[in-house]
């Protein structure tokens, strides 16, 4: 508790507290907010928020795109393959045999993970119609459980990030292709004209940038490099929760 001393008789006094503790929700406040506004999607478990969806790319495209993104049977697969190639490439019988159990071990976690993403369930999009405008629309993502949600972040959070298909031409994915294959042309004439470290150097890089340009549409976490180039989309948690009152 804060004290003062009084200067006219040298005795402390006691000063009234000058904070207090903040209104916090109980435990089951999220529950029953839904409970009683079911429409609050944001407020559901394991639900994503993407904004800025450009209008070629449909709901399907999304769905398709997330349940890409949660099998775990491509991981499994890439990482069996490269244990095999790995015991193809090997000499020592030791280590061969030593890359032989880790091939089986491979195996077994593949077929778990094709039996898991043949009883994976297909994500719900709900458009937000309040944030549309005639180039873009936002939706919430909900999947099945946290186990999705981490599969779904993992992805989103490599380098690559979630690759989104679209039948549809995106202007500003096709200007950035454009200008991406401009810029490579340029470079890998200047360095024919040119021979130098530097030319070299611009034509390394403008070949990363059409590498990039040439995947098209991407979701991105918020907490990745690419988050803020224009051939993503920013993808973040729709609700993080709340910091409940101690029971």
């Amino acid at each position: 508790c804060l004290q003062r001393l009084d200067h006219e008789n040298g005795h402390r006094k006691q000063i009234p507290m000058c904070f207090q503790r903040g209104w916090r929700p109980c435990p089951s406040f999220t529950k029953d907010l839904l409970r009683s506004h079911p429409n609050f999607e944001w407020a559901c478990d394991n639900t994503f928020r993407l904004d800025s969806i450009p209008v070629q790319v449909s709901k399907h495209e999304i769905v398709a795109a997330f349940y890409e993104a949660a099998k775990r049977g491509p991981r499994a697969r890439t990482k069996l393959e490269q244990l095999k190639n790995r015991c193809e490439n090997e000499s020592k019988e030791l280590e061969k045999g030593k890359l032989l159990c880790k091939i089986h071990a491979a195996q077994r976690t593949l077929d778990e993970a094709l039996e898991y993403d043949r009883n994976l369930e297909l994500p719900a999009v709900i458009e937000i119609p309040s944030l549309a405008t005639d180039s873009s629309w936002t939706a919430f993502v909900r999947v099945r459980d946290e186990d999705v949600q981490r599969l779904v972040l993992r992805q989103a959070e490599s380098k690559t990030g979630i690759i989104l298909p679209c039948s549809e031409t995106i202007p500003q994915i096709q200007a950035a292709l454009d200008d991406a294959v401009e810029q490579y042309n340029r470079a890998h004439a200047e360095l024919n004209v040119h021979p130098c470290a530097e030319n070299k150097k611009r034509k390394l890089e403008a070949q990363k940038k059409l590498e990039r340009a040439k995947v098209g549409l991407t979701i991105n976490s918020d907490s990745a490099s690419q988050a803020l180039t224009s051939n993503n989309l920013v993808l973040t948690r729709a609700f993080k929760g709340l910091r409940t009152a101690p029971q």
